[in-house]
């Protein structure tokens, strides 16, 4: 019993002062590529586990999304990608029940089109290998935050975000990531951007992440708020 406390309180230390919350930094954390990666991991989901104020846990889940595609530059392998999907759906959900639910949305839809720029980078130069990998990240996780969109604010913001992801995969698809706007670019949003037709044969049924499953008629179904105990 004594050994099960103190290994708690071990990790409980990790969570709090070895990957405090805010910014990532790529100084001072485990590389998705070291052996001890697990232990970066581990620490962050105790520390989850013990935040329990709802707005607090989606700012930190924000953060931990970042950190993903920071790590996904160096590695994008299953592990950080499976991580960043399953952190950026929960803050997802998390957004729609929160009090500053219209603010919250917003700061995810900013975050989620910037990484989905980022994540198109990393695709570019990934091995073939990995790029359905990182393609089923952006795809998945762009779903999840259109229906927390449309929870909160109705189907036109919901599509408007859509179609900036839309056109970003499709960029990314034709091999013309260099017009992805990244953080810092002249325009910061995507669709103003002059990407050129899709080829024949690219139906943008293909490329659009909200087609609904069945029929491809772009319903989507509202996010539930996570049920804080």
């Amino acid at each position: 019993m004594t050994r099960k406390l103190l290994l708690l309180f071990v990790i409980f230390f990790f969570a709090l002062f070895i990957f405090p919350n805010g910014a990532y930094a790529s100084t001072g954390s485990i590389p998705p590529t070291s052996k001890l990666y697990f232990l970066q991991t581990l620490g962050e989901s105790v520390k989850l586990y013990f935040t329990r104020d709802p707005q607090q846990k989606f700012d930190y889940l924000l953060t931990l999304t970042e950190r993903r595609v920071d790590e996904a530059k160096l590695s994008a392998s299953n592990q950080v990608l499976s991580h960043y999907q399953g952190q950026i759906n929960e803050a997802a959900s998390l957004a729609a029940g929160l009090p500053g639910r219209d603010a919250a949305v917003q700061k995810i839809t900013d975050a989620s089109l910037r990484q989905q720029a980022t994540l198109a980078q990393v695709y570019a130069r990934a091995p073939n290998e990995a790029k359905e990998a990182i393609l089923g990240a952006q795809t998945e996780s762009s779903k999840h935050v259109a229906n927390t969109i449309q929870t909160v604010g109705g189907t036109k913001p919901a599509e408007d975000y859509s179609e900036k992801v839309q056109v970003i995969l499709r960029a990314e698809q034709i091999g013309q990531v260099e017009q992805v706007p990244m953080e810092g670019a002249p325009s910061g949003d995507p669709s103003d951007q002059n990407i050129n037709p899709i080829k024949s044969g690219q139906g943008l049924n293909q490329l659009n992440p909200i087609n609904d499953q069945n029929g491809g008629s772009g319903g989507m179904q509202p996010a539930a708020p996570i049920q804080q105990k």
